[in-house]
């Protein structure tokens, strides 16, 4: 899943791993897409020099895709899918 957000909204190996659930949000111009049409990236990369920069990417509709499989994983159970490192060290 994690490859599929990277690829869909053309995103970096740190702001991928810095992607949170509040960065997500509605576009008023494609209610279809829901909560995912979207994302503002907190950590962009910045200009040589300087800090992270934030950045909004918009879910475009040749990638409308992948608001279904963020709607997955965010419905109820749906992260319960996806072992992380701590559960699958305790299995």
């Amino acid at each position: 899943m994690a490859f599929e957000v990277c690829y869909a909204y053309g995103l970096h190996r740190r702001e991928l791993v810095m992607l949170d659930l509040t960065d997500f949000g509605p576009n008023p111009h494609v209610p279809d897409y829901g909560h995912f049409g979207a994302m503002t990236v907190c950590w962009a990369k910045g200009v040589a020099g300087t800090g992270p920069r934030r950045r909004t990417v918009l879910a475009t509709p040749q990638f409308d895709w992948v608001t279904s499989v963020l709607q997955a994983w965010h419905s109820p159970g749906g992260r319960d899918q996806f072992a992380t490192a701590a559960r699958s060290n305790a299995l």
